[in-house]
C-alpha cells in the first residue's frame, strides 16, 4: 500500500483506496512529528509529554501506546515485514520506505540536492533551477496550517520547522527570480518578488529582485522610489535600515552607474540552426549541467558522423550563452587538418589579428583573462587537437570548451557524451518534421514511419535523407524499398560532401582503422543486441582493448553497464564489407543457450541475440543442443517474462523440426515446451494440442523424463480450460513415474498433483498432499515453489472453513516471497485475494487482487490476469462503490476473454450474469443463452458457481440465489 502525506497547508494521509484514519488527531500529530525527524530516534516519553501536556506523566504513556497501536495497524498492509514507525522500548524513529511520500521531506531533499551540487552559479545550473522550482510548487501553504497543536514542546517545534520552511522556499524563489532576470523575462521576476513578499512581508531579495526587474523594463525611477518607499516602512515600524546589498543597488540606481545583464552580456558568435532540435532532452540536461559546474573545462559529444553532435552543440550554446560573461563562439574545424588550422579557424572566429609567428600565443593572449564558452566542431580530423586543447586550457582559466568529434579526445579533462540514435518516438517525430517541410498536407502512414525509423537505428541524417523521399514516394513505397538504408543519399545542396551518402560516410571512416579492427569490426556483427566483452572475447576472439579502440571512434556504442552495441547502419555496413563464417554463428548460439549469461533485470538487453542463437540452431539442425536446453531454456525464458517470445520461438522450432523427423528429442521436447507457452500466454486449445502430441512421442519413444514433463503440463492445461477431474490422470501419472525413477522434480510434481486434487473439488485429499509437497520443496531448497505451494495451502484451509489458519499460513509465505516480485508473488496474491473474500474480507481481497493484478502485469501472464482480475471484481462487488465495481467487472470479462480458455471463459459468463442477475435479469438470461449458443453447456456454469456459493456461505453475500433462479429457468 501506498501511502501520501502532505503537510503544506494543513495535514492529510492519503492510502491507494483513499484517506487514512489512523483513529485520533494526536495520532496525525505522532505521525507529522515523526516524519519531521525522519530517520531519527525520539525518546517516548519526551513524545508523551509534548503532545498531551495536560496529562499525568503515567496518562501520557498510556496514551501514546494506544494511538501509535492505531497508527501502526492503519499503515500496515501486510506485505512489508513491518510498518514504516519502528517501535523500540524507549524510542520510537519513523524510516520512510519507497512506499511512502511526503511533501516536506520531498521538499527538503529537493533543497538539499540544489545546495550541495556542484556548479558554477546555481542560477545557471538547469537541473537545480529545475529541483527548486518544483520544491517552490511543494510549499503551497503554511506547515501544518490549521492543525490544533497543544502549546509548549510541540508548538514550538511547529513554529521552528514552519519558519526554516518558510524561509528555504523565500531563498529557492528568490533563485529562481534572479535565472528569470538573467533569461530576460522581467514579468516572470517580477511575480516571483511578489510570491517572495506574500510569504515574507520585508524580505530584501524580493525587493532588490523587484528593483532589478524594473530596471530591466526601464523603469528606473519606480525601482529607487520602490527601495525608498521600503525604508520609510522598516523606519516607521521601528526596524534598522535596509541593509549593505540593497543600499549598495539603490546608490547605483542613483547615480546611474548600475548595468543591466543584457548590458554586460557579450554577443553570442554562434550560427543558428536551419531546423529545431527533436528530441536530446535528457542530453541537452547532461551537457548544461556539466558545463554549469565549476571544475568541469571541456565537455566532448562523440558519435558516429549524422548522429546530430553539431545540432545540439548549437542549442547548447544558444541556451548556455547568459552564464558566460565574455561570450559563446563557434568555431568549426571542417576544413582544419592540423592544429596550426584549427588556431587560424579560431582567431578568425574571435577576431584576433594573428600578424605574428606565433599564432597561437596571439589567441590566448586574447582568451587568458576571459570567462567564455567556445563550441569546437568536428575534431575528429584534426591532427593533434587533443594536445592543442589541452595547451590552450591550461593558459585560459576562465574558458570552458563544447567539443564535437566521432572520437573522445583523451585527456583528463575531458567529460564525454556517447550520442546514440534518436528513440522511437522522437525519430518519428524527426520524420514527420521533415517530410512536412516538403509537403504539408502529406499523409503520414505511422506504422511504415515506425518501420523506417527502426531500419535506421534513430540516425537523424539517416531519417532527414528518407523523409525527403516522401515528395514522389509514399511512406510504404520508402519502407519497401529500404533493405538497410546505407544507399540513402542527401536531396539538399547545403549538406556537406563527406554526409551526402551514408555509405560514403562509413567508407571514408574505416578508412582510419586498423586491419585488426576491421576484422574485428565484421566479426562482432554477430551480435544483435548489447553484448559483454566476455562474450566478444570468448565468441569472437576480440579482446577489450580493440572494443575500447571501436568504441572511441564511434564504431561501437557503450552503455553503463559494461557492454556495447554496434548502431544498425554500422553493422548493415560491416556485415557487408567484412562478412563472418558459420564457426562464430555455432559459437555465439552456444555463449547464449548454455547456462545463465545474465540477471533478470538486464535480460532484455540479450534477447534478439538470445532469439538469433535459437533460431540459427533450429535452421542449422542442431537437434543435440536443442534436446539438451529446451526444458532449462523455458525456466529461464518464464523467468525473464518473455512468454509471448519463447512461445513463438519453440513453436518455430517444434514445428521445423517436428516436420523433419519427430522421432528426436530435440522434436518432442520443442513441442512440450511450446504447449506450455501456448498455455502461458493463453493459448489453451493449442497448448492442449501441442502437449497431448508431445505426450504421444515421448511414450512411444519410452523416454520417462519427457513423459514426466509432459503428462504435467497437459495436466496443467486441462485444470486451466476448465477440466480438472480430466487433469487428475496425468498428474498423478506424472509423479508415480517420478517416484518410480527417482526423478529429482517429485515434491514440484506432487505440488501440481495436489493442485489437480484441489481444483477438481477434493479438499481434504488435496491439503493431505500439499502438506507433503511444502515439506519436500522445502527440504529440497525450492524456498519460492514451497512459499506458493504454502499459500496454496493456506487458501485450502479457508475453504474448509480454517480462516485464520489459511489466512496466516498465506501471510507467512508472502514474507518469504516478498523480495522475489514476479509471477512468483503474483500466484500468492492471487491466492491470497481469494483466501480473504472466502473469509468474509473483501476490502482485503481487494488489496490483495489490486497487487497481484500489478504483478501479473509485469510479466505478461494472462491466465494470472484473468484469474485475479475475477477476484478483484467479486470484491468490489460486495463492497465497493458500484462505478468502481462495473468498471473491475467489464475489465475482469476482458480479461478472461482474452485469456483464451474455455475456464477463464466460464467465469467471465458466471461473473457478468451474476452481475446483472439482481439488476437486469432480462440482459442475465440473454448472456446465458448467448453462452449456450456457443457450446458452453448450461450445467459446466451452474457447477461452477455452486462450490463458489458454498465456499462463500457465512462469510459475504453475493447474489447467487438469483443466478441460480436464472439458470434453473433457462434449463
Amino acid at each position: 500500500m501506498r501511502v501520501n502525506v502532505e503537510l503544506f497547508g494543513g495535514l492529510t494521509i492519503t492510502g491507494d483506496e483513499g484517506p487514512i484514519d489512523v483513529g485520533y488527531a494526536r495520532g496525525r500529530l505522532l505521525f507529522a512529528w515523526l516524519l519531521l525527524h525522519a530517520g531519527k530516534r525520539q525518546r517516548r516519553e519526551e513524545l508523551a509529554e509534548a503532545l498531551w501536556p495536560e496529562e499525568p506523566e503515567g496518562s501520557a504513556r498510556r496514551r501514546l501506546r494506544e494511538v501509535l497501536f492505531r497508527l501502526r495497524k492503519a499503515l500496515w498492509d501486510g506485505l512489508r515485514p513491518e510498518p514504516w514507525v519502528r517501535s523500540e522500548r524507549a524510542h520510537l524513529t519513523l524510516v520512510p520506505g519507497t512506499e511512502l511520500s511526503c511533501d516536506v521531506l520531498r521538499f527538503d531533499a529537493l533543497v538539499d540536492e540544489a545546495s550541495t551540487h556542484q556548479h558554477r552559479a546555481i542560477e545557471h545550473c538547469r537541473a537545480c533551477l529545475h529541483r527548486l522550482r518544483e520544491a517552490t510548487l511543494l510549499h503551497q501553504g503554511e506547515l501544518l496550517a490549521g492543525v490544533e497543536v497543544p502549546k509548549g514542546p510541540a508548538r514550538e517545534l511547529v513554529e521552528t520547522h514552519r519558519r526554516a520552511r518558510r524561509d528555504t522556499a523565500c531563498w529557492a524563489l528568490g533563485v529562481l527570480g534572479r535565472s528569470a532576470l538573467l533569461d530576460g523575462d522581467t514579468v516572470a521576476a517580477r511575480a516571483i518578488a511578489e510570491q517572495i513578499t506574500d510569504r515574507v512581508a520585508d524580505d530584501e531579495a524580493a525587493l532588490r529582485l523587484r528593483m532589478r526587474a524594473l530596471v530591466a523594463e526601464g523603469r528606473r525611477a519606480e525601482a529607487v522610489r520602490a527601495y525608498e518607499d521600503f525604508a520609510e516602512r522598516l523606519q516607521a515600524l521601528g526596524r534598522p535600515p535596509p541593509d549593505d546589498d540593497s543600499e549598495e543597488l539603490y546608490q547605483s540606481l542613483v547615480h546611474n552607474d548600475y548595468l543591466t545583464p543584457e548590458a554586460r552580456r557579450d554577443a553570442v558568435h554562434v550560427p543558428a540552426p536551419v531546423n529545431g532540435l527533436v528530441g536530446r532532452d535528457d542530453e541537452l540536461r547532461w551537457v548544461l549541467d556539466r558545463l554549469g559546474r565549476p571544475g568541469v573545462r571541456l565537455v566532448t559529444l562523440a558519435g558516429m558522423g549524422g548522429v546530430g553532435k553539431t545540432h545540439l552543440a548549437l542549442e547548447v550554446a544558444r541556451q548556455a550563452a547568459a552564464g558566460f560573461r565574455d561570450g559563446v563562439w563557434f568555431v568549426s574545424a571542417i576544413d582544419c587538418a592540423t592544429r596550426h588550422d584549427l588556431v587560424l579557424a579560431t582567431g578568425a572566429v574571435l577576431g584576433v589579428p594573428l600578424r605574428g609567428a606565433a599564432p597561437l600565443a596571439e589567441v590566448l593572449a586574447w582568451v587568458a583573462e576571459k570567462e567564455a564558452l567556445w563550441v569546437l566542431d568536428n575534431l575528429e580530423q584534426v591532427e593533434d587537437a587533443a594536445a592543442l586543447i589541452d595547451e590552450i586550457l591550461r593558459q585560459a582559466p576562465g574558458l570552458r570548451i563544447l567539443a564535437t568529434s566521432r572520437r573522445r579526445l583523451a585527456i583528463r579533462a575531458e567529460h564525454l557524451r556517447h550520442l546514440r540514435g534518436l528513440d522511437a518516438d522522437h525519430a518519428q517525430a524527426l520524420w514527420c518534421a521533415r517530410a512536412r517541410q516538403l509537403d504539408p498536407d502529406l499523409e503520414i502512414d505511422h506504422e511504415h514511419v515506425a518501420t523506417i525509423c527502426g531500419v535506421l537505428g534513430g540516425l537523424p541524417l539517416a531519417i532527414e535523407f528518407a523523409a525527403a523521399r516522401s515528395l514522389d514516394m509514399t511512406c510504404a513505397e520508402i519502407a519497401a524499398s529500404m533493405r538497410d538504408g546505407l544507399e540513402l543519399q542527401s536531396a539538399w545542396s547545403d549538406v556537406p560532401l563527406r554526409q551526402a551518402s551514408l555509405r560514403r560516410m562509413l567508407q571514408e571512416a574505416v578508412a582510419s582503422l586498423t586491419v585488426e579492427q576491421r576484422s574485428a569490426l565484421g566479426a562482432i556483427t554477430v551480435f544483435r543486441g548489447w553484448f559483454q566483452p566476455r562474450a566478444a572475447e570468448h565468441v569472437c576472439g576480440v579482446g577489450r582493448e580493440v572494443l575500447d579502440a571501436l568504441c572511441d571512434r564511434a564504431w561501437l556504442m557503450p552503455s553503463d553497464g559494461d557492454r556495447y552495441a554496434m548502431h544498425p547502419l554500422v553493422a548493415a555496413y560491416a556485415r557487408e564489407a567484412f562478412p563472418f563464417g558459420r564457426d562464430l554463428e555455432a559459437a555465439h548460439r552456444r555463449w547464449f543457450l548454455v547456462g545463465e549469461r545474465c540477471t533478470v533485470a538486464e535480460a532484455h538487453l540479450e534477447r534478439d541475440d538470445v532469439e538469433r542463437a535459437w533460431r540459427s540452431s533450429v535452421e542449422a539442425a542442431d537437434t543435440e543442443l536443442i534436446a539438451d536446453r529446451s526444458y532449462a531454456l523455458q525456466l529461464q525464458w518464464r523467468g525473464f517474462g518473455w512468454h509471448r517470445h519463447a512461445a513463438r520461438w519453440f513453436a518455430f522450432a517444434a514445428d521445423r523440426l517436428h516436420a523433419q523427423d519427430s522421432s528426436t528429442p530435440a522434436a518432442r521436447r520443442a513441442m512440450a515446451c511450446a504447449g506450455l507457452m501456448a498455455l502461458r500466454i493463453g493459448a489453451a486449445d493449442e497448448a492442449r494440442t501441442r502437449l497431448m502430441r508431445a505426450r504421444e512421442l515421448a511414450t512411444d519413444a519410452a523416454d520417462d523424463r519427457d513423459i514426466i514433463r509432459s503428462s504435467d503440463w497437459l495436466s496443467c492445461v486441462l485444470r486451466n480450460v476448465g477440466h480438472p477431474e480430466s487433469a487428475l490422470g496425468p498428474a498423478a501419472e506424472a509423479l508415480n513415474l517420478a517416484e518410480r525413477i527417482g526423478d529429482p522434480s517429485v515434491a514440484q510434481l506432487r505440488y501440481n498433483h495436489a493442485i489437480a486434487l484441489y481444483e477438481s473439488g477434493d479438499l481434504r485429499e488435496a491439503r493431505a498432499e500439499l502438506v507433503v509437497a511444502v515439506d519436500g520443496l522445502i527440504d529440497a531448497g525450492d524456498v519460492v515453489v514451497g512459499a506458493v505451494a504454502r499459500s496454496v495451502l493456506g487458501l485450502v484451509a479457508v475453504l474448509l472453513g480454517d480462516f485464520d489458519e489459511g489466512l496466516d499460513g498465506i501471510a507467512h509465505a508472502a514474507r518469504d516471497l516478498r523480495a522475489t516480485g514476479g509471477a512468483d508473488l503474483a500466484n500468492l496474491l492471487n491466492a491470497w485475494a481469494c483466501a480473504s473474500l472466502i473469509a468474509g474480507r473483501p476490502r482485503d481481497a481487494i488489496l490483495r487482487a489490486r497487487a497481484g493484478l500489478a504483478r501479473y502485469r509485469e510479466t505478461g501472464f494472462l491466465l494470472g490476469i484473468a484469474s485475479v482480475s475475477t477476484w478483484l471484481a467479486m470484491a468490489l462487488i460486495t463492497t465497493g462503490p458500484a462505478a468502481e465495481a462495473e468498471v473491475a467487472v467489464r475489465h475482469a470479462v476482458a480479461a478472461c476473454r482474452h485469456a483464451d480458455s474455455r475456464r477463464s471463459k466460464l467465469e467471465a459468463a458466471s461473473l457478468l450474469a451474476m452481475w446483472l442477475a439482481e439488476r437486469e435479469p432480462s440482459r442475465s438470461a440473454d448472456l446465458l443463452a448467448t453462452v449456450e449458443a456457443h457450446d458452453e453447456p448450461i450445467a459446466e456454469l451452474r457447477a461452477l458457481i455452486a462450490p463458489l456459493r458454498r465456499s462463500l456461505q457465512g462469510g459475504v453475500a453475493l447474489p447467487f440465489e438469483a443466478l441460480e433462479r436464472q439458470l434453473v429457468a433457462h434449463a
